[in-house]
């Protein structure tokens, strides 16, 4: 499982999608949990021309997959930002930035009225199906807060309203492989990953005010929000994932993913 590492790089333009598999790919990926985007680096050695041509546009999809040859899975889906190409010695390396959710949280408007005693999630849900090619996923916390008890009005930017509530109730959101969350403070997506040697931690943990800085071979199953288990020799508990980095370069021995986990007890 820990060798025999794979990797796919997709670029979706107009009415076709370029995949690039065999070429020089390394990535960084930084996720958190806050309404900071999650962002992407990605540099690909030698691509030809024509592909070069096409992933050039500010605002084109693209997607990364990793992993190994028996678990290759999504870890990055988001927005180009900026493209630039250089030559380094004999290699012309294309480099991309990218945004989770990018294209949606800048442009994405809204004008709604919604009733009174209107509960706090119609009025994400309400947001959230405004960012236009975002997935609504898991919201979570939220079901008992009080109704409003007047008709609210949205208008103007979707984050901006979006932010403007996270501060004034107390929650995170998030837009993960374009897939938008949010979940309150203290409160969690469930148990998904147990950390430990033999599921292919490296080096020992360490651990914070907070909770644990833990460092694994990649694993593309792990997702902000979701809690892991902890089993190593002197920590043997479950952290919320609050941070998360995926790096990797298949010329290299990189490729890990660092996690950033938060005690909730």
């Amino acid at each position: 499982m820990f060798f025999n590492r794979q990797v796919l790089f997709r670029v979706l333009v107009k009415n076709k999608i370029i995949e690039i598999r065999k070429l020089r790919i390394k990535f960084d990926i930084k996720k958190n949990r806050s309404r900071e985007q999650n962002k992407a680096t990605i540099e690909i050695y030698n691509l030809n021309e024509t592909t070069r041509a096409n992933i050039k546009n500010e605002g084109v999809t693209v997607e990364l997959f990793a992993g190994y040859a028996s678990d290759v899975g999504l870890i990055f889906r988001g927005d180009i930002r900026e493209v630039s190409h250089k030559k380094t010695g004999a290699d012309m390396v294309t480099r991309i930035t990218a945004g989770d959710g990018d294209n949606a949280l800048r442009k994405s408007t809204i004008n709604v009225t919604l009733p009174s005693n209107s509960n706090l999630k119609a009025h994400i849900n309400a947001l959230a199906s405004k960012l236009e090619g975002i997935k609504i996923g898991k919201i979570i916390g939220i079901d008992d807060l009080e109704a409003n008890k007047r008709a609210t009005t949205f208008t103007g930017s979707v984050r901006e309203e979006l932010d403007r509530l996270a501060t004034k109730y107390d929650f995170a959101y998030t837009i993960e492989n374009h897939i938008f969350s949010l979940v309150r403070n203290k409160q969690h997506t469930g148990l998904s990953e147990i950390i430990s040697v033999e599921s292919g931690m490296i080096e020992v943990p360490i651990a914070t005010e907070k909770g644990v800085d833990v460092k694994t071979l990649l694993n593309n199953n792990l997702k902000c929000n979701d809690l892991f288990r902890l089993e190593s020799k002197f920590l043997k508990r479950n952290y919320r994932i609050d941070e998360l980095t995926f790096k990797g370069d298949t010329h290299s021995r990189e490729w890990f993913s660092l996690v950033k986990g938060v005690n909730l007890a």
